[in-house]
């Protein structure tokens, strides 16, 4: 009997498209491994990865993942999470989040992590981002 593997994109792609995954429960092929918990930088994100998920601080805008990073075999990744738009100037009490259903995709190498930042629902890609594990994070935020 041959042994089928989906690829961590084939998985998040099943769940965003509803194809009988569910993005809460989006869970890796056996063989996986774990992203090193702590703060990794780079220009424009700061991702602090914990064993439960990760916090990431954009330019502008944060996202949050509430589940462990894995990667597969290759390295790749691909999970779902939020991402919030920020602007600047004061907020107001009554001001809600506009909190999207994002695609965090891409490939750990050693102590570097690529991320692909995709909307789900406009298929939007906010950008590619660097991060080294260990780095400090070059963010701006809006004021």
């Amino acid at each position: 009997m041959r042994r089928v593997t989906r690829s961590p994109a084939v998985i998040a792609l099943a769940c965003v498209l509803g194809y009988g995954a569910s993005c809460a429960g989006l869970t890796m092929p056996s063989g996986d491994t774990r992203v090193a918990s702590g703060v990794w930088g780079g220009e424009h994100l700061g991702v602090t990865v914990t064993s439960s998920g990760a916090q990431l601080e954009f330019d502008c805008a944060h996202g949050n993942i509430d589940q462990p990073l894995t990667v597969d075999e290759a390295g790749k990744l691909a999970i779902v999470g939020t991402f919030v738009r920020e602007h600047g100037g004061p907020i107001r009490s009554d001001e809600k989040e506009d909190k999207r259903r994002t695609l965090y995709s891409g490939q750990l190498k050693g102590d570097t992590l690529t991320i692909t930042v995709t909307l789900v629902e406009s298929n939007e890609q906010v950008g590619t981002f660097t991060v080294t594990r260990g780095a400090e994070p070059i963010v701006r935020k809006c004021l």
